[in-house]
């Protein structure tokens, strides 16, 4: 970020200044991440040449867990659910690491817990959904998330019990101020990061996740409950 010609500068040394210490800045808010900004860094590397490959796509998911249990109290009602889909898919992809290394090759297994991987990938579905509605400004993201994704897997008592967890996630604006989501990440950078590191994650692992399940449901039909 330096200006690679500094006589220009010289010109006028205020400038000059202000120019490196902006730099600076910028470098320094390049070290800091979020766990939005891990799970980015992981979805990209499980997306290669049109696959997906599973050991990175499992570290993406174990990031988003740690940013959804440091998301406050509704949130981690969320995280047990989550344990109970991510758990069986990632024995399962241990097993047999090379035998079942993208998401393609899991889904064509005989004995993959197919039912886990849905239900994993519709968790995702709707959280990401909800940010990119919390990011597009609209008010009722939660419910306009949950309307498109997970109310059509839930009967009445489910969705009813789970209005109530959507009454509770937090908007935009209280997202951007919880430093828990952040790694050693001084309290001035938070908002910064959170804000980059969401718009990060959210330009590459929707459409991971949504490929992901148009090949489970090709493979073994579409969830009916």
């Amino acid at each position: 970020h330096t200006p690679s010609n500094p006589s220009v500068y010289q010109i006028c040394p205020l400038l000059w200044r202000l120019a490196t210490t902006m730099g600076s800045l910028d470098a320094q808010n390049e070290a800091f991440q979020s766990f939005f900004g891990r799970a980015a860094r992981y979805a990209r590397e499980a997306n290669k040449q049109q696959e997906i490959l599973m050991r990175p796509f499992l570290e993406c998911c174990a990031a988003y867990r740690e940013g959804l249990s440091n998301m406050g109290m509704a949130a981690k009602m969320g995280v047990a659910d989550f344990d109970k889909n991510y758990v069986p898919v990632k024995a399962f992809f241990h097993e047999d690491e090379d035998g079942r290394s993208t998401w393609t090759m899991v889904c064509k297994h005989s004995n993959a817990p197919v039912v886990s991987m849905k239900w994993l990938l519709n968790g995702l579905n709707f959280f990401l959904t909800y940010l990119e509605h919390l990011w597009e400004g609209h008010r009722d993201a939660p419910g306009i998330a949950y309307r498109q994704t997970l109310s059509r897997h839930h009967n009445w008592w489910q969705s009813t019990g789970f209005k109530v967890v959507l009454s509770t996630l937090p908007s935009r604006e209280t997202l951007l101020k919880q430093s828990s989501l952040c790694v050693n990440c001084p309290e001035h950078e938070v908002s910064s990061v959170l804000d980059r590191d969401t718009k990060d994650m959210l330009s590459v692992l929707p459409e991971i996740v949504r490929s992901a399940q148009s090949q489970v449901e090709a493979l073994h039909g579409p969830q009916t409950g």
